[in-house]
């Protein structure tokens, strides 16, 4: 004896013949315009894999899908080589509203209705989620682009499992307006292209430069990016600069001194930052001397003064400041 499933599904496969006849007619989505579409497989133990597309097929002569609109509904066909044309649009009529299938945030809820359902014995109704009469909690999940769990067919189609559907984007994956352009920080605007989704930017290397790099996904394509990274200025150098108006000085006796006086500045150059710090000690012949730079003594001969910058840099002046004795000196 034939059990009740058994006998409801053979009444569904005569039906089978009927859905041939227009099979061959092209199904696409039927609202709006689609933003990403279903791809893959589903699993039903009762009457075997559930195709989402057409580019599921070979050769890809019929014309089909399940198309996902920008606000998450759902449109267009599947196909079943035991039960035919699963329909995801729109009809109505389904057991418990509502009855639109949709992506509600991760979730897939709403009814999907298999065409060759005869209504003697099953309606053709699939639940795609729970619903609120039942203690059972089911649904197809979605987490990245991949599809988890089960939708529920009643007894002839039984449970659906999702696992290898994936919700793939109509568009492909691109790099924006910022890729291949210059940066001196890491960029943060128009990084993908079109609704696409970048990862952060970091530092890496492409063809041995370094530049800034992020990848574009736009559904389960993926695109490299990289925008090049502006030079870092050169150093500033800074260097004492020593003025002095005093270069040879004399004095009547050998037992006088000379006077010397000069100011110092730490000059920039290059093209780097435009100031540098004043952190600049001098030394006369070795020994430090301190601010002003004025009246300082000096004995009669040859002085060596030298100003050093916090960064090292040191200057002599030139010419060497001298004290000599006059020439007329023992001469009354």
């Amino acid at each position: 004896m034939i059990n009740k499933k058994l006998t409801i599904l053979l009444l569904v496969i005569t039906l089978i013949a009927g859905v041939f006849a227009f099979s061959s007619k092209s199904f696409s989505q039927t609202s709006g315009s689609p933003v990403s579409y279903l791809k893959g497989y589903g699993w039903s133990s009762n009457i075997g894999w559930i195709s989402f597309s057409s580019t599921n097929e070979s050769p890809a002569t019929i014309s089909y899908g399940v198309n996902v609109a920008s606000n998450g509904d759902l449109s267009g066909f599947a196909w079943s080589d035991n039960i035919g044309w699963v329909s995801f649009n729109n009809t109505g009529g389904c057991p418990i509203e509502p009855c639109q299938p949709r992506f509600i945030g991760t979730n897939l809820t709403g009814w999907a209705k298999a065409l060759s359902a005869d209504n003697n014995g099953w309606d053709g109704w699939i639940s795609l989620s729970t619903k609120t009469d039942e203690q059972i909690v089911y649904g197809p999940n979605l987490s990245g682009y991949t599809l988890s769990g089960y939708a529920w067919g009643s007894d002839v189609v039984g449970w659906i499992d999702f696992r290898n559907v994936i919700k793939e984007s109509t568009a492909t994956a691109s790099c924006g307006a910022a890729n291949n352009e210059t940066y001196s920080l890491p960029p943060t605007n128009n990084l993908c292209g079109g609704a696409g989704t970048n990862s952060s930017v970091v530092t890496g290397t492409v063809s041995g430069t370094v530049v800034y790099t992020w990848t574009c996904s736009e559904g389960t394509s993926t695109r490299d990016c990289s925008a090049y990274i502006t030079p870092p200025p050169p150093p500033t150098i800074c260097t004492p600069v020593i003025t002095s108006t005093q270069d040879k000085q004399f004095v009547d006796k050998p037992e006088d001194k000379c006077e010397v006086d000069w100011t110092v500045v730490n000059t920039p150059s290059g093209t780097g930052t435009s100031t540098c710090s004043e952190g600049i000690i001098c030394t006369v012949d070795g020994v430090a001397t301190t601010t002003p730079y004025t009246n300082k003594p000096i004995n009669i001969g040859k002085h060596t003064i030298v100003c050093t910058n916090d960064t090292g840099v040191s200057t002599t002046l030139n010419p060497s400041p001298q004290c000599l004795l006059n020439p007329s000196y023992g001469d009354f």
